[in-house]
């Protein structure tokens, strides 16, 4: 099998047509010069190369079985409860095949494979009450429930078929995982949902110009759960949704699958039902970025390097996660035109964000010794304290250049928007912009769940001094890194 790098260069000419579908999308990305310069064909993607065709296959809704299964946990302990306070033969069998089925329900492996049935025999001691292995899970239930029956209000149970959870279970599978490569699929990623996110097409375009370069990247996919219900006309529902993205493990130099931030949150079940699917397709270590620790894993991962025609710095595609990307490989064009110098700070303030949020945390970390659960916050705090910080200290480069853009002034180059940056950070009070931001940390009521849990921290261990210096040594060299 030839190298991704060399079936890459096959495909160096992307092209690109949207379908009278996508009627809906704005003009600004479909008229795109980047989009003109690929038209009439499709964006050869690389993760077709390692076996990983688009698919769809049909999935089962893992809430509904988690709330049936609960229903039916409750139901019996009920039983067991209540059969062993009656005083009977018959009473004492229910008790315990109530209770032995009660432990095959709670047992994974009985709703492993799709069907549903009891794996083996269940009997009462002297097998005058039994179930047989091979008998579904609902007529298993209702076996018990008829025998409780016997004791009228004593020991009583639902009809499960009348019940939520039942009906619930019933439409599991009517759930499909989409993994796709199709740019309108791609485009589409936070617009074809009720949720948003920053990628959500609009009239407007800032940091959703990002979608751009999603959509043309060789290296992105997107996998998607979806009821097949359709939004709007806009395609099918998405659920949820990931990017898939094509990268190279620099821990072993070989190419990975790795599956970036979930949208509209992290969901544990439908995050492992994506990578084993993922995983079933290509032999290829799928890797989910949500199990990746940003101690273990900063800068773990890289970015095959590719060039999009008439694509700039701050349209290609957004990472969710920048802080396991390194950036040793990455080759800007400092001449290209910035035409939307807000976009390119958004996005220059994560990647900047992500550096420095992980340089505040393994400070704080190896300052405080904290434990488990304080490393889990301090991690998860320091990403919107680090945005802050970035945020006042870049505040006059901001104002300079949207005040050349307002003024009607011809785009900037990026690199002449990379030396503004440098020479308003060098001239800026640092010392003060710091102690300043520490002395009045507070987090702001949007963020505060993720950022009260470092206030306490700082105080506990009596880190706002000590981490004020340390920003003031280290906070010039992390902003200006590779500018």
């Amino acid at each position: 099998m030839r190298s991704f790098i060399s079936i890459h260069k096959l495909f160096c000419t992307a092209a690109l047509e949207f379908s009278e579908k996508a009627r809906w999308m704005p003009s600004w990305l479909k008229e795109h010069d980047a989009m003109k310069a690929v038209k009439d064909s499709k964006v050869f993607k690389i993760f077709s190369v390692f076996g990983l065709n688009d698919f769809r296959q049909p999935i089962e809704d893992p809430s509904y079985l988690e709330n049936f299964i609960d229903f039916i946990s409750s139901q019996l302990s009920k039983v067991v409860s209540q059969s062993a306070s009656i005083d009977s033969e018959n009473a004492n069998r229910l008790e315990q095949v109530a209770y032995k089925l009660l432990r095959e329900i709670m047992n994974p492996a009985m709703w492993s494979n799709g069907k549903h049935r009891v794996p083996v025999q269940i009997a009462s001691d002297d097998k005058k009450l039994r179930i047989d292995a091979g008998t579904s899970i609902i007529k298993a239930y209702n076996i018990i429930r008829a025998t409780a029956a016997a004791y009228g209000t004593a020991i009583l149970i639902p009809d499960i078929e009348s019940t939520r959870e039942f009906k619930d279970y019933s439409k599991r599978g009517k759930m499909t995982l989409v993994f796709s490569t199709n740019h309108e699929d791609i485009a589409a990623m936070s617009s074809r949902s009720d949720w948003e996110s920053c990628q959500t097409l609009g009239t407007m375009q800032g940091l959703n110009a990002c979608v751009i370069g999603s959509t043309l990247s060789k290296f992105v996919g997107i996998c998607y759960i979806t009821s097949g219900k359709p939004f709007q006309d806009r395609g099918e529902t998405m659920i949820v949704r990931a990017l898939i993205r094509f990268v190279v493990d620099t821990k072993t130099n070989k190419p990975s699958i790795f599956i970036d931030q979930m949208y509209p949150g992290y969901y544990k079940q439908y995050a492992a039902i994506i990578k084993q699917a993922l995983q079933s397709h290509t032999s290829v270590p799928v890797v989910n970025s949500f199990e990746l620790s940003e101690t273990n894993d900063f800068g773990r991962f890289s970015l095959p390097v590719e060039n999009i025609k008439n694509l700039q710095e701050h349209q290609k595609s957004y990472l969710d996660t920048p802080g396991f990307f390194s950036n040793k490989s990455k080759k800007e064009d400092l001449s290209a035109k910035v035409d939307y110098p807000t976009a390119y700070f958004m996005n220059f303030a994560t990647e900047r964000g992500a550096l420095l949020s992980n340089t505040v945390a393994n400070f704080l970390i190896t300052s405080a010794k904290p434990n488990d659960e304080e490393i889990k916050k301090i991690r998860l705090g320091t990403i919107s304290f680090g945005r802050r910080i970035l945020k006042a200290l870049f505040q006059s480069a901001r104002e300079r250049i949207k005040n050349h853009y307002y003024k009607g002034n011809p785009p900037l180059s990026l690199g002449m928007i990379k030396g503004i940056i440098k020479q308003e950070l060098a001239k800026s009070n640092i010392k003060y912009e710091i102690y300043n931001f520490i002395d009045n940390y507070k987090p702001l009521q949007r963020n505060v769940g993720e950022e009260a849990a470092i206030e306490p921290i700082l105080n506990k261990y009596n880190l706002k001094q000590p981490l004020a210096k340390f920003l003031i040594d280290n906070i010039y060299a992390v902003c200006t890194q590779e500018i």
